[in-house]
């Protein structure tokens, strides 16, 4: 039944299996085993099965050659204390990571001008920002919800490719993630509907550079 469920996978991409063989067949299905969590297998006509998270698929695609996020992975940890009214710069792999202390007068609309810069509430952030990929168990409360969810299931809901999940940058402050890089911050971390002028916000802007 799994080798006619790829079969059927591969002509609903392709169109036909005129190029699939049996020993396609048996490789499929020997990759899809659950004993193997990630990878990617090649099959005749520019197909690319795809094994991520458990989650098996089939695409012409090349879905990685899109990712807006460069292949980064690891650990950078931030003081909130030395953040003041200037731009503090630091740079993670290829990215450039701008922060800045700013009051409610100086920025004009709290939207995201684009999905690479958020505001914050600086209590909520705590005294140390990490930058970090994803790991197992990481949990997330999307701004505008309640209830917090598993990082994974947001990823899901929000079409974020397999392929790029392990690329997308997080912003973790105390009390855990406060913005999934590229797509929403944390409701708990945004900045208080109730404010004045004088109000503090962290500005936190990556720039990508993939070159």
């Amino acid at each position: 039944m799994k080798r006619l469920a790829l079969r059927r996978a591969y002509i609903a991409v392709k169109g036909d299996a005129r190029r699939l063989g049996e020993s396609h067949l048996r490789a499929m299905t020997d990759f899809a085993s659950p004993h193997r969590s990630t990878g990617t297998l090649a099959l005749p006509g520019g197909i690319v099965l795809r094994l991520s998270d458990g989650e098996v698929s089939l695409s012409t695609t090349d879905t990685d050659a899109e990712c807006p996020f460069p292949d980064w992975s690891g650990l950078q940890q931030i003081s909130s204390q030395t953040i003041t009214t200037s731009d503090v710069i630091h740079f993670v792999g290829r990215w450039q990571i701008s922060i800045e202390k700013l009051l409610m007068s100086e920025i004009p609309d709290l939207r995201q001008p684009d999905a690479f810069t958020a505001y914050f509430d600086p209590a909520s952030l705590g005294s140390t920002l990490e930058i970090r990929n994803r790991q197992d168990g990481d949990r997330f409360q999307p701004l505008g919800m309640t209830e917090v969810k598993r990082l994974h299931n947001f990823f899901i809901d929000t079409k974020v490719p397999r392929e790029w999940r392990d690329r997308v940058p997080l912003l973790v402050g105390g009390r855990g993630i406060a913005w999934v890089v590229g797509y929403r911050i944390a409701e708990w971390a945004k900045v208080p509907d109730e404010r004045s002028p004088d109000t503090p916000v962290i500005r936190v802007r990556f720039t990508p550079n993939s070159e």
